[in-house]
């Protein structure tokens, strides 16, 4: 079974794709898709060369979805280049008929709801064109231009190209071609007001050197003088004969509900900060429920956080919003490493949760961000589903990759696709197939669309799909870098793709970095390892101890506690027969090593009886020599 490498030369690596995409339109759509996401533009034009026009035309314009033009457009990996190439192959439309046959065609509902503009070339270039703008390299925008786009338009919805640009460096370019800044979007207003919308405070002073008249914003002359001016300006102006004037808004608010220290946190601007505050404004303002830390975190200046932390009675994990966020999650969704850091040096806790069980190491969107989080002690058990995906070196739940399912035939998603129980302890059972499903994340249901499988509601029995997009699933580390996962259930009890798995996955990392994870599953019989998912699963003495489980109604045993040993060198699974009075069914609990050979678990739930449930009370060891459990007196 050959892995496919993806940092192949972009030859082979085409050559690779062509054979296993074969001449069928949708694995050709995966394999293009597949070296999009990795960015291998230089792959993805010697693949699309292979295949001709007029093949190749279609495959890069898909109908119903992102053009690839568009997407290396925006794109820091692509370049002039990559455009030229794409359009020798048929990935620029020439004309309005062709954009028609390419458009997405609208459901029954959203017809009334939303109805479509035309399609018309002319609007195809100009969205090409924003696409650019937003990818921020002038050479692609120009690009544009020449192939026909206009640099000045507005869509029917009043939007134009400066409304994409997202670096003062390409707004300035953009006002220098005299492009109108009275484009409107559909959700930010003229161009101005998204930009206060948005705190994006430099471009403002861009337009505002470009001769735009700020009256129009309606800002009092405090407000202004915070938003464009220097802290220099500021202060002189707060001392000057004005001064008394000028204090008397501190605590007025704009049309946007903002006070000027609001303003300025969202500049991270320290120096104003303190000016505003010695002149008596209030630094614990908020706008609706998000007081001033809120806009000093996502101004990404980390000076700024500092500077607030050290005031009187600053608290590194104040609430932030009804759902009670902490700084900490702010900066991490943020996928901010240098303001995670400065608050994780304050004492921020990256395992504290908000009322939507929402933690700092739960939300990462980065390795990098979760490293750092680990670091200072956050608890990989506390990574949650997305966590996982990432630590592993796999796409993020709403970032699947489809695209790797071209690297599994359709005869091998015929054979394999099935779960199957181990024929015997421990059978690795990796295919193909497998390894296209743990890469790409895809769904039972992504993955039966994506091979056409006919499925129906009314089948019985179901034809289940094996995949690794689960809830309720292990991660533990080993000493030698690798990770295992165990069990876990894809989707919820009604859907007809629900499934607990009785597998053990197995991840080894890259040698060196940019390299490819090493996967494999063991499946194993179905009277050595039941389905299994909520539980702990804990490293000991070169076994994981498997404790709990939530598992179908049928096989949960009120007063019985399963445990199972999995030998971390053969993957072969053991059934522990305990004694003593242990914790009862329980699922959704924490388990800890507290002492050579012992086990200790607390909290989740106790099934008591069909459909019936208890909190766990107390704490209970599990002694793994004497194979004996035992409630922790006190607890």
């Amino acid at each position: 079974m050959k892995r496919l490498d993806l940092t192949l030369a972009a030859q082979p690596l085409a050559q690779t794709l062509s054979t296993l995409a074969g001449r069928v339109p949708a694995r050709q759509a995966q394999a293009l898709a597949l070296l999009a996401d990795h960015q291998r533009w230089d792959a993805l034009l010697a693949l699309a060369r292979l295949w001709g026009r007029p093949g190749a035309s279609e495959l890069l314009r898909p109908k119903g979805f992102t053009p690839f033009l568009y997407r290396a457009s925006a794109c820091a990996a692509a370049s002039v280049a990559t455009l030229d190439g794409l359009r020798r192959l048929g990935g620029l439309p020439g004309s309005d008929a062709q954009v028609a046959a390419q458009a997405r065609e609208l459901a029954e509902w959203e017809r009334g709801k939303w109805p479509a503009a035309p399609s018309t070339l002319h609007a195809w270039l100009n969205e090409g064109l924003r696409w650019a703008v937003s990818g921020g390299d002038v050479a692609r925008v120009e690009w544009w231009v020449a192939v026909g786009a206009d640099l000045h338009h507005h869509d029917a919805k009043g939007d134009n190209a400066i409304q994409r640009a997202r670096t003062p460096q390409m707004l300035d370019w953009l006002l220098v071609q005299g492009v109108s800044t009275d484009g409107t979007c559909r959700h930010g207003g003229r161009v101005a007001c998204s930009l206060v919308r948005w705190g994006r405070y430099e471009a403002l002073r861009c337009l505002q050197t470009h001769g735009l008249d700020m009256e129009k914003l309606d800002w009092p002359p405090l407000h202004r003088l915070v938003a464009l001016g220097t802290a220099q300006e500021v202060g002189s102006a707060l001392q000057g004969p004005d001064g008394a004037a000028l204090r008397m808004q501190l605590e007025v608010r704009d049309g946007w509900n903002r006070t000027p220290a609001i303003h300025a946190a969202a500049q991270g601007a320290v120096d104003k900060l303190a000016l505003l505050r010695d002149a008596g404004a209030d630094l614990q303002v908020k706008w609706r429920d998000l007081p001033l830390l809120q806009w000093i975190i996502d101004s990404r200046q980390p000076d700024a956080l500092r500077w607030w932390l050290a005031q009187p009675g600053a608290d590194v994990e104040t609430p932030l919003g009804g759902l009670r966020d902490t700084p900490l999650l702010a900066a991490v969704e943020n996928d901010d490493l240098p303001m995670a850091s400065a608050l994780l040096q304050a004492g921020a806790d990256p395992q504290r949760y908000n009322d939507n069980n929402g933690c700092p190491i739960n939300s990462a969107r980065s390795r990098a961000m979760l490293e750092l989080l680990v670091a200072h002690g956050g608890q990989i058990q506390h990574l949650g589903r997305d966590g996982t995906r990432l630590w592993l070196g796999q796409p993020l739940w709403d970032e699947r990759e489809p695209g790797w399912l071209v690297t599994c035939t359709p005869e091998e998603f015929k054979q394999h696709h099935t779960p199957r129980p181990g024929r015997h302890n421990g059978e690795d059972v990796t295919t193909a197939f497998h390894l296209a499903m743990l890469e790409s994340g895809e769904s039972a249901y992504g993955a039966g669309e994506a091979f056409g499988l006919n499925r129906s509601f009314s089948d019985t029995p179901w034809q289940h799909i094996w995949n690794a997009d689960r809830f309720g699933q292990s991660l533990t580390g080993l000493p030698d870098g690798r990770w295992v996962q165990i069990g876990g259930e894809h989707e919820d009890g009604y859907d007809p793709d629900f499934f607990i798995y009785a597998d053990v996955i197995v991840h080894t990392p890259p040698s060196e970095p940019g390299g490819a994870w090493d996967r494999r599953v063991f499946a194993y019989p179905e009277d050595v390892f039941p389905p299994t998912d909520s539980h702990t699963a804990t490293p000991v003495d070169g076994r994981i101890i498997v404790i709990g489980c939530l598992g179908y109604p049928a096989q949960r045993r009120p007063g019985e506690t399963p445990v199972y040993a999995l030998d971390a060198h053969t993957f072969q699974m053991q059934r522990l027969d305990v004694t003593g009075t242990g914790p009862g069914w329980l699922h959704k609990h924490q388990a800890q090593r507290v002492a050579p050979g012992v086990v200790e678990v607390w909290g989740g739930e106790r099934c008591t009886g069909a459909n019936q449930w208890q909190a766990v009370p107390g704490r209970w060891r599990l002694d793994l020599a004497q194979l004996q459990w035992q409630a922790v007196a006190g607890s």
